[in-house]
């Protein structure tokens, strides 16, 4: 069976800390083949930590230098994460907090439709000057990935409550497999997994869910098979409005 290329992207000491382990992890398992791409924007501190673990690099951007500004380290990692997706071919990318190395490696997996998992998602402030640039960093990396790794259950609760717009519905329907229930929905998009429940997104979920597949909303499910959400005297009123 061929194995899934897990592609870590990491550059300074803090991330390296955290995801070396998952780094090694990851190459212990049969199914994955678990590569390691650093960005040196802190080049000696992260050579330190790579030394204490053991950890050798199978693509090295080597991007620091003096005086290095966000725009040229944003820069650098876009324009080398380009030979280095090429090159390894990755079937996902692990980018790890809110650092300039974090936003770039997600980006670039983006341009190159790349899956995005997210390792410690979801901190917040919602201040996008504080901390500055990370916060602007962990809110744009979230709207680009695709897994979400969450620390706390208060950083899962940060994404659920955020919005989700009905062009993400649509794109979560049509996309190969598309979603065909209220839970596949879910599961791509996180719409209905705000404090509410589903209670209010739902009956909207519903009704792009039967426009987009051309049927009745009374043909919707919760998770396909049996579990319809309208029936008997629901149903009965729903097509009482339908009518009118």
């Amino acid at each position: 069976m061929k194995k899934i290329k897990v592609m870590s992207v990491f550059g300074t000491r803090p991330e390296a800390i955290k995801m070396a382990p998952l780094v090694k992890e990851l190459a212990r398992r049969e199914g994955i083949e678990s590569l390691c791409c650093v960005t040196a924007q802190h080049r000696e501190m992260l050579d330190s930590v790579m030394q204490v673990f053991d950890l050798k690099a199978d693509a090295d951007l080597d991007i620091m230098t003096p005086r290095q500004t966000l725009s040229t380290i944003t820069c650098k990692c876009l324009t080398g994460m380009d030979e280095v997706i090429d090159r390894f071919a990755p079937d996902m990318i692990l980018v790890h907090g809110d650092t300039s190395t974090t936003f770039a490696g997600a980006l670039s997996a983006f341009y190159h439709k790349v899956k995005i998992g997210h390792v410690e998602a979801g901190l917040r402030t919602y201040d996008k000057y504080s901390p500055y640039p990370e916060e602007m960093n962990r809110q744009l990396v979230t709207r680009l990935a695709d897994l979400y790794f969450c620390p706390t259950e208060n950083n899962r609760t940060n994404l659920a409550r955020e919005s989700v717009t009905e062009g993400e519905i649509i794109d979560a329907i049509r996309r190969t497999p598309g979603a065909r229930s209220l839970d596949g929905v879910k599961r791509r998009t996180r719409a209905g997994m705000g404090r509410c429940q589903a209670g209010f997104c739902s009956p909207r979920v519903m009704e792009i869910l039967a426009r987009e597949l051309h049927v009745d909303q009374s043909e919707i499910t919760k998770c396909g098979g049996a579990s319809r959400l309208i029936v008997g005297t629901n149903k009965d009123k729903l097509e009482e409005v339908q009518d009118k």
